[in-house]
C-alpha cells in the first residue's frame, strides 16, 4: 500500500453499506481515495523502484480518484493515466447511460514510448483526430472533416487516414479491413482477404455529366482471369470485367450484371 501519511486530506479507502444490513451487505459499494493532484503527487511508497528508466515511488496499480480534475486515475509504466472520463451530462443526448470520452493529449506528448500499447488510443488535440498505436506503429483512426456537419449531413463527417500507397502499403499495415485513402491514385483502397485492393475510385470529373451533385466513382477495373480467383469470391464483390466489358458480381458465384 502507498504512504500516505503526507496527505492531510484524504477520504481514505471506504465501504458503504445500508444502515439496516451492515457491511456484510453484499450490495455495499467501496471508494478509492479522493485527492487533488497535488496531493496526488506526493504519494510515495517508502521503497522506490525503477521503471522505464526513471525512479518511482508509487505502486504499480495504485488507484486514486483525482478531484482536481474529476477522473479516476491509475499509475502504470511510471506515470498517472486516467482510467475513463464521464462527460459533464448525465446520460448524453439519446443514450439510457452515461458516455464517456477518451482520453486527449498533445501528439507529442502522447506517443511516447510508455504509451506503445497496442490498443491504446487517444484524442489528438494537435491536429483533431482520433489516434491509436496498432501492429507497432501509431495511426490515425478517423478525422472529423473540417465542416460542421457537411452538406446534407445531420451530425460532423469524418475522414479516413490518407498516405502514398508506397507508405501505407506494408507489411506492418496488412490486417484485414485496413481502409486508406490512396493520394497517390486519388483511390480508397483497402487489406481484404490477404491482399490490397482499390474499393473505389473517384472520377476525374466534378460530379460526372448528368449528375446534379457529388462525385461519380468507378469499379475496380481488371482482366477477367486475374480476378475471379478463389481469394475475390465474396458475396458482393463486383468488379468491371476488361477482358469483356462488363460488371461483373459475386454472389454465390461469378455472375454478369451487365452487358456492353
Amino acid at each position: 500500500m502507498a504512504d500516505l501519511s503526507n496527505i492531510t486530506a484524504l477520504s481514505g479507502l471506504t465501504i458503504t453499506s445500508d444502515q439496516t444490513t451492515g457491511t456484510n451487505n453484499r450490495g455495499a459499494t467501496f471508494a478509492v481515495s479522493n485527492v487533488t493532484t497535488a496531493q496526488r503527487d506526493l504519494l510515495q511508497n517508502v521503497t522506490p523502484y525503477v521503471v522505464n528508466g526513471a525512479t518511482v515511488r508509487i505502486k504499480e496499480g495504485t488507484i486514486i480518484f483525482n478531484i482536481s480534475v474529476d477522473k479516476l486515475q491509475m499509475f502504470r509504466n511510471g506515470v498517472w493515466e486516467s482510467v475513463t472520463t464521464n462527460i459533464s451530462t448525465a446520460t448524453g443526448v439519446g443514450l439510457s447511460s452515461s458516455p464517456f470520452s477518451i482520453p486527449s493529449g498533445t501528439r507529442v506528448a502522447v506517443e511516447v514510448a510508455a504509451n506503445q500499447v497496442n490498443g491504446f488510443i487517444y484524442n489528438d488535440t494537435t491536429n483533431n483526430q482520433v489516434r491509436g498505436y496498432i501492429n507497432t506503429g501509431w495511426m490515425t483512426l478517423f478525422t472529423v472533416a473540417t465542416t460542421a456537419t457537411g452538406v446534407g449531413l445531420s451530425s460532423s463527417p469524418f475522414s479516413i487516414p490518407s498516405g502514398t500507397r508506397v507508405a501505407v502499403e506494408v507489411a506492418a499495415n496488412q490486417v484485414n479491413g485496413f481502409i486508406y485513402n490512396d493520394t497517390t491514385n486519388n483511390q480508397v483502397r483497402g487489406y481484404i482477404n490477404t491482399g490490397w485492393m482499390t474499393l473505389f475510385t473517384v472520377a476525374t470529373t466534378a460530379t460526372g455529366v448528368g449528375l446534379t451533385n457529388g462525385a461519380p466513382f468507378v469499379y475496380p477495373s481488371g482482366p477477367r482471369g486475374n480476378v475471379e480467383v478463389a481469394a475475390n469470391q465474396v458475396n458482393g464483390f463486383t468488379y468491371f470485367d476488361v477482358t469483356n466489358n462488363l460488371l461483373r458480381t459475386y454472389k454465390n458465384a461469378w455472375q454478369t450484371i451487365t452487358s456492353a
